[in-house]
Order: C-alpha cells, then structure tokens, then sequence
C-alpha cells in the first residue's frame, strides 16, 4: 500500500490527492452566533409578502447556467460517466468488504460520516444510556442501521430505541414518484415504522404528525430527529428548493414538536438562496444552541445535497409559543414569508451568503471537470483516479474508525436476512431521453403522448405461461389487517415493476383529460372466452367477474369474494376473471380464499387477460377468518376509509407463488395496452365514417 503522505514531497501527484482527500472530507460551514438569535413574537410571523435577497438570488443564477449545460445530455450516459468520477464511488464497495454492514447504502455512509464527524447524540444520553430517535422520510432505513452500527461500535451499553416514517411502501395510493420502494428492511421491522392514523406515512399531514407525537409521549427522551425527505425534480432541476420548502418546513415542525431539551436535529437540505431557506435556518439557529452545515464526502459532489446538523435544542417551553401558528401552515404552505426580512439580523444573513457561496464553488466546480473530462474515451483508465478513489476509501474507515461488529445478532434484522430479499419491483433506470428531450416529449398532445405511452408498454417482452399451485394453503393463518386512507387509484404496488406501473398510470391520467374510458375485459370477449372453453353450462363452476379499471372499491371486493364462497360447496370451481393482482388487499383477499381450495391456477387469455382459478372447493375451515375481515370492512366503511392488506408483506412474500406475480401483472398491463390501442383505433375510424 502506497503511503502518500510520506511521498508527497516527491510526488505532485500524491500531494495532490492528500489535498483533494482533504478537501472532499471538509466541506462545512459553522453559523457563529456570538449573541443569541431571537425569534419575534408568535403573532408577527407568515404576515409579510414573500422578499427575496438579490445577492442569493445571483449565486443560484450562476448555479443554474452552469447546471443548464447538461440540460442535452442522455441521463444514463451522464450518470454513468458521473459515477466513475466520483472521488468516494469506492467507498460503498470498500465497508461492504472489510466492515460487512446490515444495510450497505450510500445513505449509511453519509450518516456514519454525520455522526461521527458531530455530536448528533447528546452526552446526557450517553451517559445516562438510554435514549429515542426518530427518523423521518426514513425509508428504506440506511440512517437506522448505520446508527445502530455507529452504537454498537462507540457506545455498546447505550440503551436505543427508535421510531421511523415515510411514504407507506404498502400504501398503494402513494405514488412512485414520491416513494423510497426498497422495503427489505421495513417489512421486517414494522413495529418500529409509524405511517400514521391512516397508513399513509406522509409526514406532511397534520394527522400523521400528531399521531407521532402521541407515539413519542410512549417513549424515553427523543434525543435524535433524523430528516431526509426530498422530492423527484427531475422535470424542474432548478426550483428544487422551491419544491422541497414545504417538506423541510413539515419536518422541521415535527422535529421542534418532539425533540427533548438537549436534542440533536438532522435535516437534509439543498441550496439555501430562497427566502424560505433563509427563514427556516434562522428558525433553527434560534431553536438550537449550534447549527451547522455539512456535504458528507460520500455525498455525490455534483449535486447541491446539504445536511444541516442542528446541536442543544433549548426546549420546549422556547418553542411551545411558535408551534400553533407553525401548525397553520403545516397542510398548505403559506405564500408570505415565515418572518419580515428586517427580524432576521443582517450578520445572520451574510453567514447565508457566504454558506450559499461556499457550496455552490463547490458544485459549480464538480459539475465543470465531469463536463471537461465526459467527451475522453471511455477505455482509458485513470489510474490516478484510481489512486484517489483508493485514498477516499482508506481515510474513511481511518477517520471515522469504523469495525465490523463482533456477531452479526447485533444488528437489527441482519445482514443474512436483508441480502435474501430480491426486491425487484423497486431497480429502475433513468430515463433515457435528455432532459430537453423529455420536455419536447410532454408538450405533445394528449392524444400524441398516448399513443408514444401504448406503444411503449406493447414492445414489453412477455411470456404466455401457465401458473399452477397444488395444496398450498396448509400454513396457520396469521392475519394483518390494516385499514387506511381511500384511494381512487393503484399508484404504486409490490406485484409490478415501477416503471411499467408509472406508464400505466400516465396512461390513466391522459385517458381521464380525454374522456376516454375503456372496459377490461369487454362483455362481449367474456362470452367468446365461457364459450370457447364450453364453461357456461357447468354447474360446479362459479364465475366472478371484475373490470380492470382504476377505480378502488375495497369493501365490494371483499363481500363479492365471500358472499361467492359462502356458496360454495364440495367439488365447486371459482373462476375470477378481471380479478386485478396489483394491490396488498387483492393479493391478501386471493391468498385466503385459496385456502378452501385444492389448488391455485393462473391462465393467461388473449380476450379477457390472465384468469385466476381457484380449484376444488373442500373445506370452510378458515371461515372464521373471513368472518373477521368481514367485520373490520363493514368498521372500515362506517369509519370512511378502507381495508389495505389481509397479510403482512413479510407473510405474503414467503410464499411460492408471489414471484410469479410480477410476470402475471407485466403481460396483463401489455394485454391491456393492446386493448387500449385497438379501442381507440376502433372510435379513430368511427369518427372518420361519421364525418
């Protein structure tokens, strides 16, 4: 191993990676407050027109002219070209390799570089060995188990609990776009997760803040709030301050709601040239005895990622006063400014600036050398880059004087448990246009933007096969009946690929300006598909027939399902036609009933789409079980909302035939594009004879 620090004198080039080594592991800025900062009266907030500070806005123009360079390049080749840049892109690979954590992620590091380099946990907790943390937009759970690894490795007597939220992976009227999918670790650790009164996980409804409120009175003091929402800005890259605002100011509210006097505040931001950014930091510079701000050297430096680290909250008997006019605008974010520019102090605001400054050199600096060097041939090994990335590496684990742990029973799940988790639904790509590409594509006509969509989902590669599961319904019945939040529309679900499910939606939404509507499976293709298989006369075959639409009725679901079964008796067939396979409820629903059932059988039909079977009815033994779901949806519909889930995911992924899903889901999204097609097609000439 080469020793560049002993070399350097003899070589620029390893005097050159120790400066850069140096200069990637320090990039923070300190807000000094000889003084304390006051915050005025609860009354005179959110009362004054929005201002602006023309200085910052400056910096984010410079910003924005350099980031619009790559506004033409292919988002793939750009990010792939970026990841071989990145000075800390061993670093991952590097733990995973002499560390081997729970839950290796960009995400652990960048918290194990936070904790390590501040004193996020307070003393008190320490040495009083017990404390809580909760971690909001936590999903999929990387800042909980590097903090765990970070306890058990510095403080192993440290009694912790924690609390975490985000968007409900299982919720599935959350949509894509906004979730963290991988859910590997939260579905074995749910009794830590609090999505909210109505399973929503979204941290920006006032519902889901009480609710964890009420949690937090449960528990030992709340030393530690973690915060890393962020919003998809792809289609507008620069107003992602804007964009995000109202996230970091709900989680920036719940935080001064929760904390214990002493307590620590993690909260991920971006730029701070917007008047909101600058109130809110003003906000926590009044709130905590320290703030600081910090770009983790495993935070890739080209985009304007920043964690502010907020140190000794001074209570809540300082911030009680704020928190009910700071609840006024936890729903709908105010459009006047949270305090009148003349309350915030100007030697505050010039630490602003020169944050703003520093950063954006930084960024501006990244972004500059990954456009310079993107044109070289792409064979060429840099071994000097090679060098550095090798120097990153080692200074992290030196640094931050990371261990493996001594048996893998002190982590959470466990690394074992984690890494046999195949969550395929959540790998997706990015986009392949360009950003300029992509703004071309959605000033297309609706009906133009359709038929791009349709013909995307038809040049799916699918496979027409037969799915058959004998006796497999013989496991004890361990129900998980969740109820939550009524949802018009399937916007995300564990049984489809994200991108093929985001294109269906889109075609949905389309659909819905245009006022076209199509039926799924026809009644006219139900008829060709009972008479072509000669099933219409038998008299031990039930038929349930649904339309695959995007309309959501739970409750008619599942008493269509039983008032079927109740029917049903010895040597009876039920066959389901249209019966959707996207959502937990369904899924659940399918599981239970097979268990009457000699076996399950999935046939997919060009005329009607896949056709779920439920073979040779025998037993109504699991009767009670139903029962009891019966009566939590008749609960459910008196209380306006509606069951989501029968089985825990945990339940459901354990079984055989839940990996067959995903292809079953994939060829029915394509049968149904290729309906939609033909549809639209038929009215086209329809219209055209008319004429």
């Amino acid at each position: 191993m080469v020793d560049y620090k002993q070399f350097h004198r003899f070589d620029p080039m390893s005097a050159l990676i120790e400066e850069t080594v140096n200069t990637l592991f320090n990039k923070s800025f300190s807000f000094k407050n000889s003084e304390p900062y006051f915050l005025p009266n609860p009354e005179s907030i959110f009362l004054e027109n929005s201002w602006h500070i023309e200085e910052l806005y400056q910096i984010k123009t410079e910003l924005n002219n350099i980031k619009s360079k790559l506004n033409d390049y292919c988002l793939i080749q750009w990010n792939e070209h970026t990841r071989k840049r990145n000075k800390a892109g061993s670093v991952q690979w590097y733990i995973h390799q002499k560390i081997e954590p729970e839950f290796m992620t960009q995400a652990w590091c960048k918290f194990y570089e936070i904790v390590s380099s501040f004193p996020l946990i307070p003393q008190v907790a320490i040495s009083e060995e017990s404390f809580t943390s909760v971690h909001l937009c936590e999903a999929p759970g990387a800042f909980v188990t590097s903090l765990n690894h970070w306890l058990k490795s510095q403080v192993p007597t440290v009694n912790w609990d924690w609390i975490a939220t985000s968007l409900n992976p299982y919720y599935e009227g959350n949509t894509t776009e906004r979730m963290i999918t991988d859910d590997r670790f939260i579905m074995h650790t749910l009794e830590h997760w609090n999505f909210g009164p109505y399973n929503t996980g979204n941290v920006m409804d006032l519902e889901n803040l009480d609710f964890i409120i009420e949690d937090c009175k449960t528990r030992n003091n709340v030393c530690l709030v973690t915060a890393d929402g962020s919003v998809d800005c792809s289609d507008d890259p620069g107003e992602q301050e804007r964009i995000v605002a109202h996230l970091h100011f709900c989680e920036t509210v719940t935080a001064l709601s929760i904390l214990s006097e002493g307590g620590s505040f993690l909260l991920k931001m971006f730029t701070v040239f917007e008047q909101t950014s600058v109130s809110l930091l003003y906000l926590l510079a009044a709130c905590f005895d320290s703030i600081h701000m910090f770009k983790p050297a495993t935070s890739k430096e080209g985009n304007s990622e920043v964690y502010v680290i907020c140190l000794g909250f001074k209570g809540t008997v300082f911030v009680e006063p704020y928190l009910p006019v700071l609840r006024e605008y936890f729903k709908s974010f105010s459009l006047k400014a949270m305090f009148r520019r003349q309350d915030i102090p100007d030697c505050f605001v010039n630490q602003v600036l020169a944050c703003a400054q520093f950063f954006k050199n930084h960024q501006c600096q990244v972004i500059l050398d990954n456009i310079k060097t993107f044109s070289n041939d792409k064979n060429i090994k840099d071994f000097n880059l090679l060098k550095l990335k090798q120097a990153v590496s080692e200074r992290f684990i030196e640094a931050y004087e990371l261990k493996k742990l001594e048996s893998e029973d002190l982590g959470i799940v466990g690394r074992t448990k984690l890494s046999a988790c195949n969550n395929i639904t959540s790998v997706t790509k990015s986009p392949l246009e360009s950003y300029s590409e992509r703004q071309i594509k959605s000033s297309l006509d609706p009906r133009s933007r359709l038929l791009i969509l349709l013909e995307e989902l038809q040049n799916i590669e699918t496979v027409d096969k037969n799915y058959s599961f004998q006796q497999f319904f013989n496991s004890p019945i361990k129900l998980w009946i969740t109820m939550g939040k009524p949802y018009r529309r399937i916007q995300s679900s564990k049984f489809a690929t994200i991108k093929i499910l985001r294109t269906q939606n889109r075609i949905f939404e389309i659909m819905d300006t245009m006022n076209l509507s199509v039926d799924f499976p026809t009644k006219e293709n139900v008829v060709k598909y009972l008479e072509s298989k000669n099933l219409s006369e038998m008299p031990n075959i039930r038929f349930l027939q649904f339309q695959h639409t995007s309309e959501q009725n739970n409750y008619e679901l599942i008493h269509k399902v039983h008032e079927t079964l109740k029917n049903c008796v010895e040597g009876d067939d039920i066959i389901l036609i249209g019966y959707s396979l996207l959502s937990q409820l369904n899924v659940g629903l399918l599981n239970l009933s097979a268990r009457f059932f000699v076996s399950l059988i999935f046939q997919p039909d060009s005329k009607v789409g896949y056709v779920v079977i439920l073979k040779y009815y025998i037993s109504d033994s699991e009767k009670e079980s139903f029962e009891k779901l019966i009566e939590i949806a008749e609960t459910a519909k008196s209380k306006n909302v509606m069951v989501l889930s029968v089985f825990s995911m945990l339940d459901l992924c354990e079984t055989d035939w839940i990996k067959k899903l995903i292809n079953i889901n994939i060829w029915n999204i394509k049968w149904r594009a290729k309906s939609t097609a033909e549809a639209i097609e038929k009215n086209n000439k329809q219209e055209e004879n008319f004429q």
